[in-house]
């Protein structure tokens, strides 16, 4: 199978335009070949293998803005051997995923897509935006609390990988990261982001490389992870003993604040203490394929 002529001609040439974002252009080719056998995908193989066509995305040799978007070949009618091979070009915004397939043709080794969005939750309130407590007019914290609406950014990374991650037992119950580590060049500190769902797709097959989509979500807070508990209780530290607390000689039925163990004889919102707690896993997030 020989290739006899792969000339541009000017024959089919033609564009449009509507604005900058709405032009297309085309320009054409004839080709002969030596087998009556050979066909449009010969044609077009041949034409891109031998760089006799231009490759999809390339540029207009008249205008750049304008990009190589598909390549069409036709028999000619007088002949099995001749062959009418066009190129269209359009300014229409690349679709960021297709070229990803054409500039890599192993799908395990094209960029992660990633997509950042919200999540909503609600959450009781004690303070307000200046740090001062929330209380009725008794100096008291209204019961139940007051409610808003808080967010969390979210970072959703789709990578194809060969196989299921080595690590993937070891990354469950939502850790968090133990150091800091970028994803889509944000730059996260320690403690700020949770692995809050990992998703492996079903086996697939392209080009002849097996491969699986591994979706990976990461959850951000800005404040970090620990729980803030309020130190409150119904027993106290005396002498090194836990007993209950009394007042007037009598034990609380209600949950009092504690300092250092011991309840507050004036326990008001200003003086109320939280304690701290690390309950998630940490785990070093510059393994996970996020890019």
């Amino acid at each position: 199978m020989t290739v006899t002529l792969f000339d541009e001609i000017h024959s089919g040439r033609q564009g449009s335009s509507e604005g900058l974002a709405k032009t297309t252009s085309s320009r054409s080719w004839r080709v002969v070949t030596n087998n009556r056998y050979d066909d449009d995908v010969f044609v077009i193989r041949y034409g891109l293998s031998s760089n006799l066509l231009p490759q999809l995305y390339s540029p207009h040799p008249s205008w750049r803005a304008l990009t190589a978007r598909k390549v069409t070949a036709s028999n000619q009618a007088d002949s099995p051997h001749h062959f009418l091979v066009t190129v269209e070009y359009s300014s229409a915004p690349l679709d960021k995923e297709d070229k990803d397939k054409e500039d890599n043709p192993d799908p395990t080794t094209r960029p992660a897509v990633i997509k950042w969005n919200t999540v909503l939750y609600r959450e009781a309130v004690e303070k307000d935006v200046d740090g001062d407590a929330i209380l009725n007019s008794a100096g008291d914290y209204f019961d139940p609390p007051i409610e808003r609406d808080r967010s969390n950014w979210t970072c959703v990374v789709r990578k194809n990988l060969a196989n299921p991650p080595t690590w993937l037992l070891d990354y469950n119950n939502c850790p968090i990261n133990s150091s800091s580590f970028v994803v889509d060049g944000v730059n996260v500190q320690q403690r700020k982001a949770r692995l809050s769902m990992i998703d492996i797709g079903e086996k697939q097959v392209e080009n002849d490389v097996n491969f699986r989509t591994v979706t990976i979500t990461l959850e951000f807070k800005k404040e970090g992870w620990q729980a803030s508990i309020l130190d409150q209780g119904l027993k106290e530290v005396d002498g090194g003993v836990l007993k209950p607390i009394t007042v007037d000689g009598k034990s609380i039925t209600s949950p009092m604040l504690l300092s250092g163990g011991v309840h507050i004889d004036a326990p008001s919102p200003d003086n109320a203490e939280f304690l701290d707690y690390d309950i998630y896993d940490e785990k070093d997030f510059s393994v996970l394929p996020l890019t």
